[in-house]
C-alpha cells in the first residue's frame, strides 16, 4: 500500500528543507549587517570604509532570497540580499574604533594570534614552534580573517579561536599521519580534538559532511575510539 503522506503530497524528498535549515542556522549563529551595526554602535559609512580598506572582514555568508507569494491581492515577487557575519565581529569593530591606522589593526590581530598560539604550546607542554608563526603564515591567517573564512569555520570568529583552530588542526594532522600512536600521543590527540571541538563552527547543513569538524573531530574520535567530554550540566 502506498504511503498515505506521499499520497497526499506531503512526503518531502531528501534535501527539501535545506534552504530553511540554512536560514535557521545562520539566524542562530550569525548576525546580519544591520544586527552587527546595531550591536556595535558603528556607523555604516565607517563600516564600509573599513571593509574597503581591508581591516573589517567580509561576510562569511551572502544569501540571495528570491521570494514569490500569492494571495487574494495577487502575485508578488521580491528579491533580497543578506550578509551574515560572525558574532565576534562586534568585538572586532570595537578594536577598529580604537585603532589609529590600518597597520595597527593588522598588528593587533597578529599579536593576539601569536600570543594565543604560544599559550596553547605551553598548555599542551610542547616545544616552541616558531615556524608556525612566521610573517608569511600570519599574513595568510590575516587574509583568511578578512575574507570572512574564519568567521564561517569558528564559533564566533574571534582571533583566539582562529589560533586555537589552526593549532589543533596542526596537532591532529601530525598525529594521525603516524602509523601508530603511543599512549601519551593518544592523550595529546584527544586534547587536540577536544580543543577543535570547542572552537570549530557547527557548519551549515550543506557543509557538514566535508567540514573540518566531520573529518578531524567526528571521524578521528571514531577511528581512535576517543571519549567525548560530557557537556556541563
Amino acid at each position: 500500500m502506498a504511503n498515505n503522506e506521499a499520497d497526499r503530497g506531503l512526503h518531502k524528498p531528501p534535501g527539501a528543507n535545506v534552504g530553511i535549515e540554512l536560514i535557521d542556522y545562520l539566524t542562530r549563529h550569525f548576525l546580519t549587517r544591520a544586527q552587527l551595526l546595531a550591536q556595535s554602535a558603528v556607523d555604516e559609512d565607517d563600516f564600509v570604509c573599513w571593509q574597503n580598506t581591508g581591516v573589517q572582514p567580509q561576510p562569511s555568508y551572502r544569501i540571495r532570497l528570491d521570494l514569490h507569494s500569492s494571495s487574494f491581492f495577487g502575485e508578488n515577487t521580491t528579491a533580497e540580499q543578506l550578509e551574515y557575519y560572525a558574532k565576534g565581529q562586534v568585538a572586532w569593530l570595537g578594536v577598529l574604533s580604537q585603532c589609529p591606522s590600518t597597520s595597527a589593526a593588522k598588528q593587533q590581530f597578529m599579536q593576539r594570534y601569536r600570543s594565543a598560539w604560544q599559550r596553547l604550546q605551553a598548555d599542551f607542554n610542547l616545544p616552541s614552534a616558531e615556524d608556525a608563526l612566521t610573517h608569511e603564515i600570519l599574513e595568510e591567517k590575516w587574509g583568511y580573517f578578512i575574507d570572512g573564512t574564519f568567521g564561517l569555520c569558528t564559533r564566533y570568529g574571534l582571533v583566539e579561536e582562529i589560533a586555537a583552530k589552526s593549532f589543533a588542526i596542526q596537532q591532529i594532522n601530525a598525529l594521525i599521519a603516524r602509523p601508530e600512536l603511543t599512549p601519551d600521543q593518544l592523550v595529546l590527540l584527544e586534547q587536540a580534538v577536544n580543543l577543535l571541538d570547542q572552537v570549530a563552527a557547527e557548519f551549515a547543513p550543506h557543509e557538514r559532511a566535508t567540514s573540518s569538524r566531520q573529518r578531524l573531530v567526528n571521524d578521528v574520535r571514531r577511528r581512535y575510539q576517543l571519549s567525548v567530554p560530557r557537556a556541563d550540566m
